[in-house]
This record gives structure tokens, sequence and C-alpha cells, in this order.
């Protein structure tokens, strides 16, 4: 980011939201568009709060800006602070948020480094490490705003679809299978690769769907997570983990092996003998 001031920065993000709205009445971004508004805005609403809570940032005499060369001004907000304002109350729906932001490219972040990336810390972000060492948690991240410039907007629209299909599913690995390892390290400000028990969830997944599909023909996403924790409970995941790597990897799986998920249809209903119409998954050559 160009140097600007402090006072430069406020601005641009105040700016930013109309450059927004400008850009959603305009037609031009219907997939950004779409993303933003789904859900009663709840996307939109919570980027809108994040550009008020930075335009005030440091009116609180706790609350410090930082300014490193080359990535520009950041600033520290933790999730417990997201819950104050007024888009939402659930940190977990924060998290899966910001996510989507920072792949959109619409925020940006920085986790405070130790040890010899230390030299990438401003000298405030520094204290903000020593204090979370020495209370012995992790530091809370930093986020920057950039300038909303089409070029920007652009490439929110090209990446609002991949952000859709993942879905609330929306991790490091799931991002990772959408944009590639860099970048999906630079959008979470992570190194690390995907995880193994991540791998061993996926692996346990796809195996238990090609199974079913083979078996039945069909099957469905409540079966499948039911199935798994039961067949592989000795390995401890908790429903919960199961539920976001599938609904992380699904997308990927669905695509590697051209599956669909949908209602069934009268044929189907007859072929499998399902009497219900929930929705089950098939291949796309099916019926």
């Amino acid at each position: 980011m160009k140097a600007i001031t402090e006072a430069e920065y406020r601005q641009l993000i105040h700016d930013n939201m109309a450059t927004l709205d400008r850009a959603i009445d305009s037609g031009e971004y219907p997939r950004l568009s779409a993303l933003l508004l789904s859900r009663r805005k709840s996307l939109y609403r919570k980027l809108s709060a994040l550009h008020s809570y930075f335009i005030a940032y440091g009116e609180d005499e706790r609350q410090r800006m930082s300014y490193y060369e080359g990535r520009g001004w950041e600033m520290m907000l933790s999730f417990d602070a997201m819950t104050t304002l007024g888009a939402g109350k659930d940190k977990k729906t924060w998290e899966k948020a910001l996510d989507k932001l920072c792949t959109l490219q619409m925020l940006g972040r920085f986790r405070p480094k130790g040890g010899k990336y230390s030299f990438l810390n401003s000298s405030v972000q520094q204290l903000s490490a020593d204090r979370a060492e020495a209370a012995g948690r992790e530091a809370v991240i930093w986020y920057r705003v950039p300038r909303y410039t089409d070029k920007l907007l652009k490439m929110a629209e090209r990446r609002a679809p991949a952000v859709k299909k993942i879905g609330n599913g929306i991790n490091k690995d799931a991002i990772r299978d959408a944009v590639g390892a860099v970048k999906a390290n630079r959008i979470t400000d992570t190194g690390y690769n995907i995880h193994p028990e991540t791998e061993d969830r996926r692996d346990s997944l796809k195996w238990l769907l090609d199974m079913r599909l083979r078996l039945d023909g069909y099957a469905t996403s409540k079966g499948l997570i039911a199935e798994i924790m039961e067949f592989d409970r000795w390995k401890g995941y908790s429903y919960d983990r199961w539920m976001e790597t599938w609904k992380a990897y699904k997308p990927l799986l669905f695509e590697a092996l051209q599956l669909k998920e949908g209602r069934p249809t009268k044929a189907e209903k007859a072929k499998w003998n399902i009497s219900g119409d929930g929705w089950i998954i098939r291949p796309i050559e099916g019926i």
C-alpha cells in the first residue's frame, strides 16, 4: 500500500462503503453482490460494522494504530470486540465472515510474530505479541482495509462463486482448495500445510461416500456424518469437527467425483425406494 497519513487512511475507510454501495447498485458485480447481501445482508452488515469500527479506531486511549512499510495501517480487533458491533453476537459466525472477506481481498490481516519473524511486527504489534506471550496465549489479529478500487472489486467478483460454494465450511484448508496454497497462506497469514487430522477426516469421508454410492446408489449428508462418527468413533473427532471438514471438503469432492445434491426425482425414488423428499447425493450422470 502506498504510504499515506493516518488521516488519509481513515478517509479511505470512510469512502470504501460508498464505493461498494455504488458498485452493488451498478449491477456490474452480480456474484459479489449476491454473496454480500444473502442471508439478510449478513456479510455486508459485518463489513459495514468493521468499517465503522476502524474509522473510529484510536478514540479509546488503549487503541493504537500500527503502521508497517509495505502493509500499511493496521488495527487490532478481537472476536470479543466484534460481537459488540451490532452485526451478530456469535464468534464462530464472525470467524467465518472474516475468512470470507479476506479471501475476497476486501480485508487483510496480520498475526504478530514471535522468534526470528518478529521483525515483521511494528513496534506496537511487538508490544501486543509480548503481552500475549507473557499471558500464554496467541496475539490478537490485526486487520487492514484496502482501498476498494475497480481492480479489487473485480477480483472479489471472480472469487465470490468459490467463497459462496465453500459457505460456512470455510477454513484454511477450504481456502487452499479454492485459491492454492500460496494465496491461502497469504489470506490467512499462516504458513502451515493441511493438517494431518483434516486429511484423515477427508480420506474417511471420501471412502465412506464412495462405498455408500456403490452400495446404495446415493447418500445423504446427514447419513454420512452419523455413519462416519459411529464407524470412526475411536478416533475421537467431535460432530462439529466432522461437519466442518465435510462442509469445506464437499465442493471439492463433488467436483472431483462429478456429484450433485438435491431432492430425489420420481425415477430415483422408485429405483432406490426412497419415501421422503430430503436431499440426496448422487452422480451427475444418473437417472
